[in-house]
């Protein structure tokens, strides 16, 4: 039964009371509740139903929504995947030609290095000998232009030289064949039994020749020499001048001056440049040769060979006659 309300307020006003409540209904019996339950159970298995389709069926357009979106990402990636590959071709043959490019550059920079290194090799001697058989070319030329105009080649050609130029070039003729008196077997007719002494002696006057004294140099230590303070006078005019230091710049054994010479670096490369010079001439002198003998073997061996060759480069001239007539057999 509902709670009965106090007829009396908080304040202590009456208040009406409440008319009675209607009569309950009686208890329902226990058959009629039985069949109440039953027919209310399909109706909530219906409900229940309905709730698990509509769920189903928004799950199904879930899957439907998320295919629609997944469609156009599958298509963007397959694109893209065919994009790359594209790029990554054109790559890999842009590389492949500036790789065919450098190794074009390369051999073509080897072949530039090779012709110039060919073209350095061309030697002093090489270019000496070009020269030598140009002026030959010219003095044949001059010569057969002479030879049809009647004109006197020597004469024209001495019209040319001063007096100076003349001794100098008759000394040097003098010079030349003083020294080519000079045989293998050691005597000269101008001094006599030759030994070491003689050919050290002719290697020194040959060292002189290519030797080209520094006047500039000479000028500069005579003028330093010459900053004396001592002064004389000359025996015949009176006049007063400088002297010569002697331990300056003439000096001999008495001499306490020494060990004070430095020479310039274009000397010392001068003196280097000679000493590879002399070194490169006796390699090449030293050196095996090939055996180019084309004629008839006349040696046992290759002492006896060289000998030999020694023999005819110095007697074939003299002896030509001779054999000659050996070989004709009217020797006697």
């Amino acid at each position: 039964m509902p709670p009965r309300k106090s007829t009396r307020s908080a304040k202590g006003k009456q208040v009406e009371p409440e008319p009675a409540a209607a009569a309950a209904p009686p208890p329902p019996a226990p058959e009629e509740v039985e069949a109440e339950l039953t027919t209310e159970q399909p109706a909530a298995t219906t409900d229940m139903e309905e709730q698990e389709a509509l769920q189903e069926g928004s799950g199904d357009a879930g899957l439907d929504l998320r295919e629609r979106d997944d469609a156009p990402e599958a298509g963007s990636s397959s694109s893209s995947g065919a994009a790359a590959g594209v790029d990554l071709s054109e790559r890999m043959n842009k590389l492949k030609e500036l790789r065919k490019r450098m190794g074009e550059s390369a051999r073509a920079n080897r072949q530039d290095v090779i012709a110039e290194v060919n073209a350095q090799r061309a030697s002093a001697r090489t270019l000496a000998k070009l020269e030598r058989k140009r002026q030959q070319a010219e003095a044949m030329g001059e010569k057969a232009r002479a030879a049809e105009t009647g004109e006197d080649l020597e004469r024209k050609k001495n019209w040319e030289y001063s007096i100076e130029d003349n001794e100098r070039w008759d000394k040097k003729l003098a010079r030349k064949e003083r020294r080519a008196d000079y045989s293998f077997t050691g005597l000269t007719s101008s001094t006599g039994l030759s030994d070491y002494d003689d050919v050290t002696r002719r290697k020194y006057k040959k060292d002189l020749d290519d030797f080209k004294p520094d006047l500039a140099t000479y000028n500069k230590q005579r003028e330093a020499a010459l900053q004396s303070d001592a002064l004389v006078a000359s025996a015949t005019g009176g006049e007063v001048g400088p002297v010569l230091d002697g331990n300056g710049l003439y000096r001999d054994a008495n001499s306490f001056v020494y060990a004070d010479h430095k020479p310039s670096e274009d000397q010392v490369d001068r003196m280097i440049s000679k000493l590879n010079s002399d070194i490169d001439k006796r390699q090449k002198r030293s050196r095996k040769r090939d055996d180019d003998d084309q004629g008839d073997i006349t040696w046992i061996n290759e002492q006896n060979r060289q000998f030999n060759r020694k023999l005819s480069r110095y007697y074939d001239d003299v002896t030509r006659e001779t054999r000659e007539n050996f070989e004709r057999g009217t020797a006697l």
